[in-house]
């Protein structure tokens, strides 16, 4: 025990380590502006933009862009449909693609980025950008473009060596960035009267609302041929439509009105369009949750997912035929709760702001991607302090929710230690976020059990092979 003890120590502060030293080498490099930046041109941005002109200034954009672009694809294309079975070769060339696919787009919004800045002229008169031959222009896209590569570079680094997912983490660390430079804001909520507690109470209650849908799964039985007894690892997510209905509802409110921008001059569609307005936080809602099914449907597809099971040996206890009609009440009743959440997020910033005089925005999206990468990793703490090697090792990698779930609990019923890094991350985002990979991590004395358990029960998906 004591040496066990030990490993794991030993391992816990290596990921730790490695994870914040590239985290803090990301955080560095968002601070060095890019080449021939005038001085004035800070003074023109702010300092509160100056990451959205360095090194870095483009973030993972292209990457996430180029990637959910290959996959869906991957859902038309022939020669790409048959590389997105599961199987670990198939997707690697997929990532392949999308990274020829980031090489462009990056090159691409690096070509207009420079122009907009060559554009731009600080008060006084002088451009922000003091570019004066072809090979300069070159030089601030080659950075530019390269700053996106280095992001990919640590987050890889971070997934095998560091406490979590790489581009989780960065993702992560940009958000909490963003709040941090809010943190001096804080004291316009003190009155005389003290320090007003009910927006944190609000905030508080959603996180909480939160914490709990993403860790509830409902389970419902399958029986495997090579099974006597059937076992609860099919689950339903209790948020089947992630976070991506919120980004669009708010996009479908303003297409109109950046089609056609005389409809902002009517009073009625005015205030459809204007942020905060009651029309407008009715008409978020309704979008939200019509979006919402509309996502769980896709994603979780119940049809297509029997089928799918059947052909690797699961059958439902009952027929086929009630099972669709449970599963599908099933999603109707449980995506309800996560549906209010998703609505009480893309509202309740504005009114935070306007009625309790909170000083910054919190809410959105990028809210539930705190709490999820924040559980993966108390996820990755747990499992590594329970591990019986005190490391745990990569075994397979896995790229639908749902499959990752069912694995998931079964190799936790076999008494496997196991942790599916990105999983909670990558339940936010489902079909959507192919750069989120699930990595099946398993501790070195269950490897062979675990491996096996895949072949025989789940068809051998995402298991690492040699691509030779």
């Amino acid at each position: 025990m004591p040496t066990h003890g030990k490993t794991h120590q030993r391992e816990l502060v290596r990921e730790i380590t490695v994870t914040l030293l590239l985290v803090i080498l990301y955080r560095i490099g968002v601070q060095i502006p890019i080449p021939y930046l005038r001085e004035s041109g800070f003074a023109f941005f702010g300092i509160e933009s100056l990451e959205r002109i360095s090194l870095l200034a483009l973030g993972l954009m292209p990457y996430i862009s180029a990637s959910i672009l290959v996959e869906i694809c991957s859902l038309f294309l022939p020669f790409l449909k048959k590389l997105r079975k599961g199987d670990y070769p198939g997707r690697r060339k997929l990532r392949g693609y999308a990274l020829w696919m980031t090489l462009f787009l990056a090159v691409l919004q690096s070509y207009f980025l420079v122009e907009g800045l060559a554009g731009m002229t600080s008060p006084t008169g002088f451009p922000a950008l003091k570019i004066g031959s072809f090979y300069e222009y070159a030089i601030i896209v080659l950075v530019l473009t390269g700053g996106v590569f280095f992001l990919i570079c640590i987050a890889e680094v971070i997934s095998r060596y560091g406490i979590g997912n790489g581009l989780s983490i960065l993702l992560f660390t940009g958000v909490c960035a963003g709040y941090s430079h809010n943190i001096g804001k804080m004291k316009s909520l003190v009155d005389g009267e003290g320090l007003s507690l009910f927006p944190f109470f609000i905030i508080f209650f959603i996180v909480l609302l939160a914490v709990i849908l993403l860790r509830t799964e409902i389970r419902i039985p399958f029986k495997h041929s090579a099974l006597r007894e059937p076992f609860s690892f099919f689950q339903l997510n209790t948020c089947p439509s992630g976070n991506v209905a919120i980004g669009y509802a708010t996009s479908l409110i303003m297409l109109p009105f950046l089609l056609f921008p005389s409809l902002g001059r009517n009073e009625l569609f005015g205030e459809i369009s204007s942020p905060g307005s009651l029309i407008y936080n009715v008409v978020l809602v309704v979008f939200i949750f019509v979006l919402s099914y509309l996502f769980a449907y896709l994603f979780l597809h119940p049809r297509r997912r029997f089928n799918t099971m059947s052909e690797r040996g699961w059958q439902v206890n009952r027929g086929d035929h009630n099972a669709l009609k449970n599963l599908s009440r099933k999603l109707l009743i449980y995506n309800v709760p996560w549906t209010v959440l998703l609505c009480l997020l893309a509202i309740i910033a504005r009114v935070l702001i306007t009625r309790f005089d909170v000083p910054f925005y919190i809410g959105g999206s990028t809210f539930l991607v705190v709490v999820a990468v924040s559980i993966d990793i108390f996820d990755r703490l747990n499992v590594l302090r329970r591990s019986k090697s005190g490391a745990l090792c990569k075994i397979a990698e896995l790229h639908d929710v749902y499959d990752a779930s069912i694995i998931k609990r079964h190799m936790e019923s076999e008494g496997i230690t196991c942790h599916f890094q990105g999983y909670y991350h990558r339940r936010l985002l489902y079909f959507l976020g192919p750069y989120i990979d699930m990595s099946v991590m398993v501790s070195e004395g269950d490897r062979e059990a675990a491996e096996e358990l895949m072949r025989a029960y789940h068809g051998g998906l995402g298991l690492l092979r040699d691509i030779d």
